[in-house]
């Protein structure tokens, strides 16, 4: 049933109230429904992890076929069976302890990604991957970074670096720039020119680290810009060659 509000400026403030909580109580309602949503992927994530232990005990017992149809499903579910409990902020009274393990867990995980990337990549696809790993038990952005800022440090194999152009990325000790400049350059004998995104799509990067790469070969005289209505695409430097 509609509320009746008297005519005049206190009858358009009451509505204005009204409406405010009803608003407001839509809110908590739906809080407390996302609140339950999380607390029951949880309880499906440990129901996955405890069935995934009694298939490695029970081994040859299980076909290959079983064992591939449940991995699917621990896919389907956003649980990723290379990575085992994933670090909790809940657990730690330090926040320097929980980063640098999960720095740990984060380190694992991405630098074989970021190595078969050429040695580096975006902390936006870090995030991106570290949570889908994660499944239901996500983290923060400033986590994530707060993490990364540890890598060095702990002599992980990676460090984060950030770009002039405000980019961050993961890096790879042994990344090799000049590898990197000669792959462009290669890739550059086949076409005529190249854009960032052309870039990104030949080395399955993001758009924001193929157009940071051209930029640092063009840096080094390798490659130079036309800015054109097509957008921004480099070309070979025949001056330099």
């Amino acid at each position: 049933m509609n509320k009746q509000y008297r005519q005049g400026i206190g009858g358009i403030q009451r509505k204005i109230k009204d409406k405010h909580e009803e608003t407001d109580r839509s809110i908590d309602s739906g809080f407390q429904d996302l609140k339950n949503l999380i607390n029951l992927c949880q309880d499906m994530v440990q129901i996955s992890k405890s069935i995934k232990e009694k298939l490695h005990e029970k081994g040859n017992e299980i076909s290959s076929d079983e064992t591939i149809l449940f991995k699917s499903y621990l896919l389907s579910l956003g649980v990723s069976e290379d990575f085992e409990d994933p670090v909790n902020r809940s657990k730690y009274n330090s926040d320097n302890k929980y980063y640098n393990d999960l720095g740990k867990q984060v380190s694992k995980l991405i630098k074989p990604l970021a190595s078969s990337k050429g040695g580096q990549i975006a902390l936006t696809e870090v995030y991106c991957a570290i949570n889908r790993a994660r499944g239901f038990d996500l983290i923060s952005p400033d986590d994530l970074l707060n993490a990364c800022s540890t890598l060095e440090k702990q002599n992980l194999g990676m460090k984060l670096t950030k770009y002039a152009s405000g980019l961050l990325v993961l890096q790879c000790n042994d990344f090799d720039q000049n590898h990197v400049n000669n792959q462009i350059l290669d890739l550059l004998n086949e076409v005529d020119s190249l854009s960032a995104q052309e870039l990104a799509i030949k080395f399955n990067i993001s758009v924001a680290l193929a157009r940071q790469r051209l930029i640092d070969s063009e840096k080094f005289g390798l490659v130079c810009r036309d800015e054109c209505i097509q957008g921004l695409r480099f070309y070979p430097n025949k001056f330099f060659s």
